[in-house]
């Protein structure tokens, strides 16, 4: 098997090679055409010993992320797939694994033409794919088979923007139909606010939808594999035991695992009824008021949390390549449960904010413009520096079943894409706070 794994600066493409590389007799990588963000690293897969060869690709996501979907490749998105028969010629490549939302459906409405040259792309048909890549068809089929979600306004006009600002209640989210990695994504905390986020809008897009913020960081997600029957193969849903939080954004959290629960029948229901199969995250939010799970979007692709499941020795993309090939899944498909899921790269960044954070008028250094907005936001640790060691003291010094992310837990499997990460990551963080701790004051 020859695999070509696209998008390769995401941490779920670097996931995929690790779990797929005993299977593969070569793995082949994309690089450039980012096709959301670009942060100026190459992620880590680049520089990773699983790899065999690297190939450049060019962008074609603006159609996408505007909404614009049709049946037939535009433009930039035949340019690019034109590229990826070019590299699966050269290649030998009979196995394509998409990484993002964008090439998910760029390859589901082109498996049958790849399918034709014997190239499996593993992703679900383009029709399957249609609610779960647009944020507000999602939201109605949650309504449709009863599983609890954000109150969301579907906006189609500036009157209707008009109406929300001065009828409903702030804060809001205000998030496109099509994006990946929050792009584009607003918190808006007032009814004036709310119209400056729309003004000029282009109405040859389809409105954003605007979703009622939900405060606090208790996130709860649903990782799950579903068969062809619609049901489901695998489950993860890790509970939180604390979480980092800039603004409304939720970073990296210590976990437990657990393979049930809050609203299954209800998620069972909503799968059936889109008749999903493939590899989903149901991401919801606990809501404070009432206690329930809210779900804000799905994602239709493996994210950078898979670790969580295959840290736990659950090959999900070997799953979802068995399932793509029409047999049946096989090898672990059940977690353990309550064992601890830990992130100690971004523990110890944080760790290291906290020091800084502790130096007289420094701590103002690591609140951004989200943060400041944000009423609600709290970090881990609030009382600082040594609250957080102690709080790591108790994570990590025990005799508890702990996995740890993969970009540690490889540091001696595959050293240099982890180090390259780690660099990467610290390097981020100067160049942000650096600039506002020489102005004592935030940016």
């Amino acid at each position: 098997m020859n695999v070509l794994i696209t998008n390769s600066h995401e941490f779920q493409a670097y996931l995929i090679a690790c779990c797929l590389r005993r299977d593969a007799d070569r793995i082949v990588i994309t690089e450039g055409g980012e096709s959301v963000v670009t942060t100026g690293f190459r992620g880590m897969l680049p520089y990773s010993r699983f790899v065999d060869g690297s190939h450049r690709v060019p962008a074609f996501a603006d159609d996408w992320l505007a909404g614009h979907l049709s049946d037939e490749n535009t433009k930039s998105e035949e340019a690019y797939i034109q590229r990826i028969e070019q590299i699966c010629a050269s290649e030998r490549i009979d196995t394509v694994f998409p990484s993002l939302d964008p090439e998910v459906y760029l390859f589901a409405k082109n498996k049958q033409r790849l399918g034709k040259q014997g190239i499996l792309a593993v992703v679900p048909e383009p029709e399957l794919l249609r609610v779960p890549l647009d944020k507000a068809l999602t939201i109605k089929a949650a309504e449709r088979a009863g599983f609890p979600y954000a109150n969301t306004h579907f906006p189609a006009s500036q009157g209707d923007v008009e109406r929300i600002a001065n009828e409903a209640r702030p804060p809001w989210m205000v998030k496109p139909r099509f994006t990946a990695h929050g792009l584009g994504m607003q918190y808006v905390a007032s009814g004036a606010e709310l119209k400056a986020a729309f003004a000029g809008w282009n109405e040859s897009q389809p409105y954003p939808i605007v979703q009622d913020y939900i405060p606090g960081g208790e996130l709860r997600m649903y990782n799950v594999m579903i068969g062809h029957d619609s049901e489901i193969v695998s489950l993860l849903s890790p509970v939180n035991l604390r979480a980092f939080r800039l603004g409304y954004r939720v970073s990296h959290r210590t976990t437990l695992s657990s393979s049930s629960g809050p609203f299954l029948p209800q998620l069972r229901a909503l799968i059936r009824d889109l008749r999903l199969w493939g590899a989903y995250t149901f991401q919801t939010k606990i809501d404070p008021s009432d206690g329930l799970p809210k779900l804000l979007e799905i994602n239709a692709r493996f994210g950078n949390n898979m670790w969580r499941r295959t840290q736990l020795d659950v090959n999900e993309p070997l799953i979802f390549l068995r399932l793509a090939q029409g047999r049946p899944p096989a090898g672990i498909l059940t977690f353990p449960e309550g064992v601890l899921q830990l992130d100690p790269v971004n523990d110890l960044i944080y760790l290291c904010q906290q020091l800084v954070g502790s130096v007289p008028g420094a701590a103002s250094a690591f609140r951004d413009r989200e943060s400041r907005r944000s009423p609600d936001w709290t970090g881990v640790n609030p009382e600082g520096f040594l609250r957080t060691l102690d709080v790591y003291r108790r994570e990590y010094l025990n005799f508890r079943r702990k996995v740890f992310k993969t970009d540690f837990a490889n540091l001696f499997l595959d050293p240099w894409p982890c180090i390259r990460s780690l660099c990467h990551l610290f390097g981020r963080e100067i160049a942000i706070r650096l600039p506002r701790l020489r102005q004592g004051a935030p940016s």
